[in-house]
């Protein structure tokens, strides 16, 4: 959903606050029919910042399922991320795991742990 970012004409620095709220707006607006996630590499953004080699490639017509699948594939809970959950909340997609079809590689045969650096994550307890 983030790479949304790409089409806006205006500064992107509109985009940044509140982040959640305006990416999920953007995303309401413009909802892609496929989304396609290069997932050879990823950044992991703590202490270290090292690239992690993760071999994947993600896919579906669905982009809240698909970041929701990218986000548990980096170990984290995609209903802990604020505006994966934000879509979910707001009717624009499916991030609840246990309700997407996945196909290929089981999750837990890809998954990597990245390092949470707290930014964009919700309280876990105010979940519904």
């Amino acid at each position: 959903m983030k790479n949304l970012m790409g089409v806006i004409s205006q500064p992107r620095g509109i985009m940044h606050e509140p982040f959640p709220q305006r990416i999920t707006d953007l995303f309401s607006a413009l909802k892609p029919g496929l989304c396609i996630v290069d997932g050879t590499t990823a950044l992991d953004e703590g202490a270290s910042r090292v690239p992690i080699p993760m071999d994947l490639t993600l896919a579906g017509r669905e982009a809240v399922s698909v970041d929701a699948v990218g986000t548990a594939a980096m170990g984290f809970n995609p209903l802990e991320i604020e505006h994966i959950w934000l879509a979910q909340e707001r009717g624009l997609g499916i991030a609840a795991l246990e309700g997407i079809k996945q196909v290929g590689c089981p999750l837990a045969e890809v998954k990597r742990s990245f390092a949470r650096l707290g930014k964009g994550f919700r309280m876990v307890a105010t979940q519904r």
